[in-house]
């Protein structure tokens, strides 16, 4: 189907006329006819520069010859309504359109902020939208998202992952710097015992580990862009009562003794849960002695038991 249907030296024998432009060229009353929700078509006449617009075609009216110097050109030949319908969605995007008709657009509007357009065509279609939303790979990028972010739990897309999705929680959103932690659902805790004052055990002490107490981890930090733990952010994380005043870093355990004697029962211990922990997070625990009790559950191939 052709697009404009041109017939020279003819008028319509009754014409309703939408609108009559008075010196414009060719061009521009084509342009008005189009921006026209019900233009189907247009007599011009070349001479006086006169565009008079129209809603008939010539399979509604008849035509005649004339020799004033009009000419009609028809939009749509097959007298057939341009209506592209509900435009599809996209991904993340906000829809905004006012009609689906002829030459209608609708903008999307991403979350990043970016705006994406597609046209109705003649052939009752969209025109097709050549990219994407852009995907928030960090919590300053959920800033950016036009609406007052709060801190909470956000999807996010890094590069490490290529670009899958990875649950985060964004903390200190009201600043210019805010950061990505990892909510953690079950028990993660990093243990220092206290130093035994039996005297059998005197001789075995380390005096240099003589800070004990059991962090309990909420929330570790993450650093998105190379998939890495910050494993000394103590943000979410609280003592336990009765089991010292210091705090230890994710994944650590200390023991307080040299030997292994059964009598001196002083073994820190640790455990780190990686149930529904993102598979390709670099968790590196590190051990203070040979005589640590490690409690850790495997969540992935790429994640094995201490």
């Amino acid at each position: 189907m052709k697009s404009l249907l041109y017939l020279k030296k003819v008028a319509y024998k009754a014409l309703t006329i939408l609108d009559t432009i008075k010196i414009v060229s060719l061009k521009k009353c084509k342009q008005n006819c189009r921006k026209h929700p019900e233009c189907n078509s247009f007599e011009y006449k070349e001479e006086t520069k006169l565009c008079d617009l129209s809603n008939v075609t010539h399979l509604t009216n008849e035509i005649k010859s004339n020799r004033w110097g009009w000419d009609i050109y028809i939009f749509n030949p097959g007298y057939r309504k341009i209506d592209c319908g509900t435009p599809k969605d996209l991904a993340r995007a906000l829809k905004v359109y006012s009609n689906t008709i002829y030459e209608s657009e609708v903008t999307y509007i991403c979350p990043m902020g970016e705006k994406l357009t597609s046209t109705c065509e003649m052939n009752n279609e969209w025109t097709s939208i050549e990219s994407t939303c852009k995907e928030p790979v960090s919590c300053k990028d959920i800033k950016m998202c036009g609406r007052d972010a709060t801190d909470g739990e956000y999807w996010i897309y890094p590069s490490p992952l290529s670009h899958k999705r990875l649950k985060v929680y964004c903390h200190d959103m009201e600043t210019d710097k805010p950061k990505e932690f990892i909510t953690l659902p079950h028990e993660n805790f990093a243990f220092a015992p206290a130093l035994k004052p039996s005297y059998l055990c005197m001789t075995r002490f380390d005096e240099e580990i003589s800070k004990p107490g059991k962090t309990i981890f909420k929330k570790v930090r993450i650093y998105p862009e190379e998939m890495v733990l910050d494993r000394f952010d103590f943000t979410f994380t609280e003592l336990e009562k009765g089991k010292g005043k210091h705090k230890r870093g994710f994944g650590a355990a200390e023991d307080c003794l040299y030997g292994k004697s059964s009598y001196c029962k002083s073994k820190g211990e640790m455990k780190v849960d990686l149930t529904h922990f993102p598979p390709h997070v670099a968790v590196t625990t590190f051990l203070f002695s040979e005589y640590v009790k490690s409690l850790i559950r495997e969540s992935s191939p790429l994640c094995h038991p201490l």
